[in-house]
């Protein structure tokens, strides 16, 4: 008899949520029976596990969906994670890789067959364990449903350590993310007071924040950020925005369309530029995996001329834009292309990428960046899992892009697939962000939410737009300044107040005598000015951190006079 499993409704706490839904989830019992079974082929335990002592072995598949699969009950409108660890045990006509997924099958009320993805991961060799699944959300109407495991046909594999997780459901996740915000993106600021001054003086103490340490920005147009005909679009980018990344200047097949003709100055330029005015830069990208992206004479080429031009490339790049850089995207949405592997051969040719880029300039943090990350149920574990397996090879892999093009947006599995990501231990930037709505309103509502969550996760370290004028964006529904003045819209002026107020320290407070005077304000880089009676005793600067900041202001003076600063103490 099949078992099912009820998932409870969504207002479930954190102990039910974590609960894992499936039976034999370990597969460390032999008898299937009324837990797993296999969709037209053969499974049997075996030896050889990811973790404990046993898995599952599928065999005997001649179709791509033929393979392991369970039967669940699913509440309709809840959200479940689901994943598994699959290592391949040979690959369809001995490619090199090939992917594989978690799929969802159900029945619709009229007995029509649905099927989704909870998540892709590609470029799987065999013989090594991997992760799949992802965070997908039901509809109504789903009934007499079962998820398996598919990739392509004639290929045996293992399964192990399975879960299927209800994600919790948060109906007040919006003060819970404010908690969060106070807890990781402040830190303490304690100032005393020391010296003869001291006792009979009083003075006011003005902290203003300069710099935030989480990045925002957005892309910009390099040829719009040095023309002066585009003074109020750079005014407004200046105004808003502290780090930078160029659409597509940086790109190969932009600046060397010709074998050997390449266009240094174009990009240069524009970074010289937003460095000038203090603009921290993201560099995008060394190398595009799409067939289409990739210029004709690239794609020509095979072998150790195919490497001979990727080492140029790099080695051309990294020498003009050294020092310049604070991250680099290497190898744009490789899990959505793979030119450069079929091209060479060599399912791992990104990894040889990401070493000589780091041996070329080791300041920059190095990125792996794709796309359907964290709005779609497609590739949140296998971004997450490639990353775990560069750093088990050593590859010198700096973070997660998550490419943030906004059409789908669900808060609880946005947050529950930048969890999975978090799971890598590596910073996360959201790179290309945007609110496709025609409706600014309803856009700068999108836009706060958003923010806001990405502001609260810890893993998060920043977020820059994929463009903020409506005269120079990719997605038309989702500027946030309008017309030739380059305008503040509703959704302009919403980012604007969280940027500019609502996530920015500046105090004033008078210290009279012996006070101590404690704030917690957002990290990042401030200036401090010592007054008495508005005269502008000492002024310093500090940066804020995790461990907080000190400031000992040693007063001197006579009493009943004006006090006098000899020093400041930044601590």
């Amino acid at each position: 008899m099949i078992a099912w499993f009820l998932l409870f409704a969504c207002f479930v706490d954190e102990l039910n949520a974590a609960t894992n839904l499936l039976y034999n989830a370990d597969f460390e019992s032999s008898n299937f029976n009324g837990n797993w079974y296999a969709l037209g082929c053969h499974m049997t335990q075996s030896n050889d596990a990811y973790h404990g002592h046993h898995s599952a072995h599928l065999s005997n598949r001649s179709q791509e969906w033929n393979g392991i699969a369970q039967n669940v009950n699913l509440t309709a409108g809840s959200r479940y994670k689901t994943t598994a660890y699959v290592k391949l045990l040979n690959t369809a006509n001995n490619k090199a890789y090939q992917s594989v997924t978690m799929m969802l099958n159900c029945k619709d009320g009229s007995g029509k067959d649905i099927y989704k993805y909870f998540g892709t991961t590609q470029n799987v060799q065999p013989g090594q364990w991997c992760e799949i699944g992802g965070v997908l959300h039901t509809s109504n109407g789903y009934h007499s449903c079962h998820i398996y495991v598919q990739t392509d046909a004639h290929t045996d594999y293992l399964v192990d350590s399975a879960s299927m997780e209800l994600v919790p459901y948060d109906s007040d996740w919006k003060s819970h993310a404010d908690q969060r915000i106070e807890q990781h993106r402040k830190a303490d600021i304690n100032i005393k007071l020391t010296g003869n001054g001291v006792n009979t003086s009083s003075v006011d103490i003005e902290l203003n924040q300069t710099k935030m340490e989480f990045a925002f920005g957005s892309a910009v147009s390099a040829d719009k950020i040095v023309n002066h005909s585009y003074a109020a679009y750079q005014k407004v980018f200046y105004d808003n925005f502290e780090w930078g990344v160029l659409e597509n200047a940086l790109k190969w097949g932009q600046m060397e369309r010709s074998k050997g003709h390449i266009n240094y100055d174009r990009p240069l330029n524009a970074i010289k530029a937003m460095r000038s005015h203090g603009i921290k830069m993201r560099c995008h990208c060394a190398f595009w995996d799409k067939d289409y992206f990739t210029q004709d004479w690239v794609k020509a080429l095979h072998g150790d001329a195919l490497r001979s031009a990727i080492h140029t490339r790099i080695q051309g790049v990294t020498s003009h834009t050294k020092g310049m850089c604070e991250q680099w995207d290497v190898n744009n949405e490789m899990l959505h292309g793979g030119t450069f592997e079929k091209l060479s051969g060599d399912p791992n040719i990104t990894m040889d990428m990401f070493r000589q880029m780091h041996a070329a300039d080791r300041h920059p943090l190095l990125f792996l960046n794709e796309y359907k990350v964290i709005s779609y149920s497609e590739c949140a574990v296998a971004h997450k899992d490639t990353a775990m397996r560069y750093k088990k090879a050593g590859v010198p892999v700096g973070g997660l892009g998550v490419q943030g093009h906004m059409h789908n947006i669900d808060i609880h599995v946005i947050k529950a697939q930048l969890d999975i990501l978090a799971e890598a231990g590596l910073p996360i930037m959201i790179t290309e962000f945007n609110v496709n709505d025609k409706d600014e309103n309803s856009r700068a509502s999108k836009v706060v939410n958003l923010l806001t969550l990405f502001f609260s996760h810890p893993s998060v370290k920043g977020v820059l737009f994929w463009g903020f004028w409506d005269g120079q964006i990719w997605e038309k529904d989702a500027p946030l300044f309008t017309g030739t003045n380059v305008t503040p819209n509703a959704a302009g002026r919403a980012y604007q107040n969280l940027f500019h107020n609502q996530w920015r320290t500046s105090v004033t407070h008078t210290i009279h005598g012996h006070e101590q005077y404690h704030v917690r304000g957002f990290k990042g880089e401030y200036t401090v000015k010592v007054k008495h009676n508005g005269h502008i005793l000492k002024t310093e600067t500090f940066t804020l951190s995790d461990g907080g900041k000190t400031l000992q202001v040693h007063l001197n003076g006579n009493t009943g006079g004006t006090p006098s600063v000899s020093h400041v103490i930044v601590g």
